[in-house]
């Protein structure tokens, strides 16, 4: 039987959809462009980019198998993950541009289901404006491997424009629009399960636009199919990567809760203002709602119904969003690379914090002239685009925090080069003397996914390696080999050493090398590694 169609509000013209674009792709060249020309491959871009390049044909089948081992229940980002490398070799630039288009197509389509939902253009606008550069979340921008995520959130959005399309149709189209629009939320989930919950959670909005019948028909649907994916999906993760402990969890949704006022303090407290001032719009929104006199005009209540549903929904996402952030991987307020955790919790709060400036500045006009309150529209938006700008600034500073850690890899790869220029095959590099964090989370050469990948891609053979010696980890020396090993999240262990023969120390401040010929230069060289700047290490005179 043929679904009734029920009226929604319009779609954008193609003009504005254009212009929008044309707009956000402006703020995106004006914030990222001298990280595109400055900016580094950072962690495993790194590992991946050498997984590639040394994969046994055919190479992409290869690499695609290689990262889909790794990753289990997320297929469709295993064969996104070697696609830079594949298309654009190990030019961070290029990779770090095809990153920011995905950010900026993201922000686009974002625009337009918020028009497509009857948010206005301009507050659609500043929602996506501020989500293109929120700082909380500018790792998944400033890291060309944490960008591919954004495929995720993009066959998100796009199957929340099908679903729309599906209730302005009847009969076949519409069923067909909606089978699919839970194809791509299966693409989603396939990407990465950020939005798994938030698809789940569309069944109330079905009713709204919907009678009830057709509107549980379709969320009965979205439920059966997605659902099993998420399950699926998390099995299959679980087999090969750790996924978390229900303890794991609760201390992450604890810390997600006292996170996000954090992060809003942050966020509405932009030029180096502190976060203490962040209670100011806070108490203006609060004097405004005790405070009825003067009443506000007609269009300031349809200003601050709109905005407080924003707000209301962006709640929502953001409570969807603790799903996977409470999942035991990195914290919501975590600094540098962490924050890509924050894929889909930073487009709700940058609506949040947009909310709030809106609001506020309402808020603050009731007791303004009247020639102020008249213009009461033209006020907010520049309220909204200084908070814009003054995160914009923040996400640039960000961007040469990375650059300085690019910097700090070439000093390392010139001292490889430099004082090994042919290793012998088998060659396994400890690196000391460098900085391995350039700013907290902000690693150089500090993991054991990123040296090895790139001392790999240096010397063009798959048959050398190289890992640094952060302050953090030990030495353990063996009858026939050594190792790196630490209790902590970096996660060294005895594959990463060599038996002694293979062992060669770089020193990179001094520019020199030493060999470890057995377990008692072994210790003597445990003995001598001191912390050194940036969570690295140093050696002591001999």
């Amino acid at each position: 039987m043929d679904l009734p169609r029920y009226a929604l509000p319009e779609w954008p013209g193609w003009r504005e959809i254009v212009t929008t674009a044309g707009a956000l792709l402006l703020l995106t060249a004006a914030v990222y462009s001298s990280h595109v020309v400055d900016g580094p491959l950072v962690s495993d871009d790194w590992s991946n980019a050498a997984e590639y390049v040394f994969a046994d044909p055919p190479r992409y089948g290869s690499a695609f198998e290689l990262q889909w081992s790794k990753l289990g229940g997320r297929p469709l980002l295993a064969a996104l993950l070697p696609l830079p490398s594949a298309l654009f070799g190990i030019d961070a630039p290029a990779q770090i541009a095809f990153g920011l288009t995905l950010a900026w197509f993201t922000v686009t389509i974002l625009f337009v289901v918020l028009r497509a939902m009857g948010v206005s253009r301009w507050v659609a606008l500043g929602i996506s404006a501020m989500s293109l550069v929120f700082p909380a979340s500018d790792a998944t921008k400033l890291w060309a491997g944490a960008a591919l995520n954004h495929v995720a959130l993009i066959c998100f959005l796009l199957g929340v424009l099908a679903t729309i399309a599906a209730w302005r149709r009847t009969g076949r189209s519409a069923v067909a629009w909606h089978g699919a629009g839970v194809l791509l939320f299966l693409a989603s989930i396939a990407t990465y399960e950020v939005a798994g919950v938030l698809i789940i959670a569309l069944g109330p909005l079905y009713l709204l636009v919907a009678d009830r019948r057709a509107a549980l028909s379709r969320w009965a649907v979205d439920v059966a199919v997605v659902g099993t994916a998420i399950v699926l999906s998390g099995l299959a993760t679980r087999e090969v990567r750790y996924v978390g402990t229900l303890e794991d969890r609760l201390l992450d949704a604890m810390r997600y809760v006292v996170g996000v006022p954090r992060i809003l303090a942050w966020t509405l407290t932009p030029f180096g203002l502190p976060s203490v001032a962040a209670v100011i719009p806070l108490l203006l929104i609060a004097a405004a709602a005790v405070w009825r006199r003067p009443a506000p005009g007609s269009e300031d209540r349809t200003r601050i119904r709109t905005w407080l549903v924003v707000a209301a929904g962006a709640t929502g996402v953001l409570v969807a969003a603790l799903a996977v952030t409470a999942g035991g991987g990195p914290s919501i307020t975590g600094p540098g690379f962490e924050n890509r955790i924050n894929l889909l919790s930073g487009l709700a709060l940058s609506a949040l914090a947009v909310s709030i400036v809106a609001l506020a500045t309402l808020a603050a006009l009731r007791f303004a002239p009247s020639s102020a309150q008249r213009r009461g529209g033209l006020i907010t938006a520049a309220a909204v685009a200084v908070l814009v700008t003054g995160s914009a600034l923040t996400v640039r500073e960000d961007g040469a925090t990375y650059a300085a850690a690019g910097q700090e890899q070439q000093l390392v790869l010139a001292a490889l080069k430099a004082t090994v220029p042919n290793p012998a095959r088998g060659t396994v590099f400890l690196t000391t003397g460098h900085r391995v964090e350039v700013a907290p989370e902000v690693t150089a050469f500090g993991r054991p996914w990123d040296l090895w990948g790139a001392t790999q891609l240096l010397y063009g053979t798959s048959e050398v390696t190289g890992h640094p010696i952060p302050a953090q980890a030990r030495l353990v020396c063996g009858a026939r080999g050594m190792h790196l090993e630490t209790n902590s999240h970096l996660g060294f262990g005895p594959a990463h050493g060599a038996t002694y023969d293979d062992v060669m120390l770089v020193d990179v401040a001094a520019q020199r090398t030493e060999r470890v010929p057995d377990r008692e230069a072994c210790r003597d060289l445990a003995g001598r590694l001191l912390p050194g700047p940036g969570g690295g290490t140093r050696l002591s005179p001999q």
